[in-house]
C-alpha cells in the first residue's frame, strides 16, 4: 500500500532518546532516507540503527547496518542517480551502496562531519567541518581541495552549512559571523562574501531555475539574494525562531522554511505571499 503522506508515521518510539536529523528522498520517489541523531547519553550509542530507508510504495523501513558505533547520522544525500547514499556522523563520513546495502568507501576524523553533498554530476563532494570545507574526489574520497578558510580570525567563526551551484562551479558556505562565503571550486579564490545577516546564518538554499539563494538567521529572517551581483532581492520576515531549513521548489516558485517557532511557511516568488502550517 502506498504510504499516506497525509498522516504521521512513527519512525521509532520517544523512550528512544533520538531525533530525527535529516530526510532526503531519492530521485525517482521510491525512497526516503532518514537520518537519527540520539539525544541521550553516550550509553545509547548503538542501540537503534542511525539509518533507515523508508520505501514509500509498501510503508516499509530498511536499516542500513554501520560497522561502527555511532551516535548521530547529521546528514543523508542521495546521489544524483540514486545509486549511492552519501552520509555524515560523529567522526564519518560514508558512501553506501542503495541496491545492496553496502558501505563503499568511508574516511574517519577527530572532528565533526555536519553536512556533506554530491555535486550536480556526482563526481565530488562537498563536506563540511566546523572551520573548513572540503572537496573530495566520489571515488575515492580523496581531497581535491585542502579546504577552504574563511579569511580573517577563524576562531570567530563556525562554518555551519554548505550549497553547490546549480552548475557545480563554485559553493557557498554559512557561518556563525552572519557572513556567506561563495568560493570557486576549483581554484578556491573568494568570488563573494555576503554580510546582509547580523545572526549566525544556518541554511542556505541555491535555486537553479532562479539562480537565486536564499539564505536563513539564527533571528528568523530569510534573506534572497543574486549571488552575482549580491544584490538582496527580498527579506521574508514572519518566523520568530531561529530558521532550521529552507529549501526551494524546483520551478523556484515557492519557497519552504520550518524554524524553532515551530512553524513551516511556504512563500510564493516573487509574491512574498506566505502560507503557514503550525
Amino acid at each position: 500500500m502506498m504510504l499516506n503522506l497525509s498522516t504521521p508515521f512513527t519512525i521509532f518510539a520517544q523512550n528512544n532518546a533520538a531525533i530525527i536529523s535529516d530526510l532526503d528522498w531519492n530521485p525517482n520517489g521510491t525512497q526516503i532516507a532518514i537520518g537519527i541523531s540520539a539525544t541521550g547519553t553516550d550509553s545509547r550509542c548503538g542501540i537503534f540503527p542511525n539509518i533507515q530507508i523508508l520505501d514509500v510504495s509498501s510503508s516499509q523501513l530498511t536499516s542500513i547496518p554501520r560497522p561502527n558505533n555511532t551516535c548521530s547520522t547529521t546528514n543523508v544525500d542521495y546521489s544524483p542517480d540514486g545509486s549511492q547514499l552519501l552520509t555524515t556522523s560523529d567522526g564519518y563520513l560514508e558512501i553506501w551502496n542503495m541496491t545492496t546495502g553496502e558501505r563503499l568507501q568511508a574516511v574517519s576524523t577527530e572532528n565533526y562531519f555536519q553536512q556533506a553533498f554530491w555535486n550536480p554530476n556526482g563526481t565530488r563532494i562537498l563536506d563540511v567541518l566546523a572551520q573548513r570545507v572540503q572537496i573530495r574526489n566520489a571515488t575515492k574520497l580523496s581531497k581535491v581541495s585542502s579546504g577552504f578558510i574563511a579569511p580573517g580570525r577563524l576562531e570567530d567563526k563556525l562554518f555551519t552549512y554548505s550549497v553547490w551551484s546549480p552548475d557545480g562551479s563554485s559553493v557557498a558556505v554559512s557561518a556563525t559571523d552572519g557572513k556567506i562565503y561563495i568560493w570557486n571550486a576549483t581554484d578556491k579564490n573568494i568570488l563573494r562574501v555576503f554580510d546582509a545577516h547580523s545572526a549566525p546564518v544556518r541554511r542556505l538554499a541555491w535555486s537553479s531555475a532562479l539562480n537565486l539563494i536564499a539564505s536563513g538567521d539564527d533571528s528568523g529572517k530569510i534573506l534572497i539574494w543574486n549571488p552575482t551581483s549580491g544584490e538582496v532581492a527580498a527579506e521574508l520576515e514572519g518566523h520568530t525562531g531561529a530558521i532550521r531549513d529552507i529549501d526551494w521548489r524546483v520551478d523556484g516558485q515557492q519557497l519552504a522554511s520550518t524554524a524553532a517557532d515551530n512553524t513551516v511557511r511556504t512563500w510564493a516568488w516573487p509574491s512574498g505571499e506566505v502560507h503557514v502550517v503550525e
